[in-house]
């Protein structure tokens, strides 16, 4: 199983970094077709067809944890690229 694990820094709060979150959600939903759930306040649980993880988020970081299964690994490096754009994006915005 490949896995990909992303840290971003940001001093904007929870509030914020929960919004942000939703949208990285978004984009990995409309992309990729994963779901996502809360799990408490500060985890976003990802799942979809080869694709299992999380997004969890504080005060000050975002981290992003994806393990991909073995139908989807060939495409790791896409993915992650498209996760790192959808993070640099979110947080990007005021």
């Amino acid at each position: 199983m490949s896995k990909i694990k992303i840290d971003r820094s940001h001093n904007k709060g929870l509030e914020w970094a929960k919004s942000k979150a939703e949208e990285v959600s978004r984009v990995l939903n409309e992309k990729y077709g994963l779901s996502s759930t809360w799990k408490g306040e500060q985890t976003l649980e990802f799942s979809g067809k080869g694709v299992d993880g999380s997004l969890g988020i504080d005060e000050t970081r975002l981290s992003v944890s994806l393990k991909l299964g073995l139908m989807v690994r060939p495409f790791a490096s896409k993915i992650e690229a498209s996760v790192n754009k959808a993070i640099d994006r979110a947080l990007s915005e005021e």
